[in-house]
């Protein structure tokens, strides 16, 4: 199987980033699960085990609360101000 680089997984549909998610080394398998949404899903559902099931539907539930919410807003805008630091920044 061919390595996919983590610039080529970004471009890719959210259908195909969960079907070509195996083919990340394990470094950019750690890129693509700490850039993703908070409810967005990176493993194939179907090969999950019933628990990890179970913690995914509480990891949901709590997404869903309005402190979360505003935490995520705080955070997406340290992460833009960090972003816009960088000398290759692109909006």
């Amino acid at each position: 199987m061919s390595q996919l680089s983590f610039k080529e997984f970004l471009k890719l549909s959210e259908k195909e980033k969960t079907e070509r998610y195996e083919e990340l080394s394990d470094h950019h398998k750690f890129l693509a699960r700490i850039s993703q949404n908070a409810g967005a899903r990176v493993i194939p559902e179907k090969k999950m085990t019933e628990e990890e099931r179970k913690q995914l539907r509480t990891i949901m539930k709590n997404v869903e609360t309005e402190e979360f919410k505003e935490e995520e807003k705080k955070f997406n805008a340290m992460l833009e101000e960090a972003r816009k630091k960088r000398k290759d920044y692109k909006k």
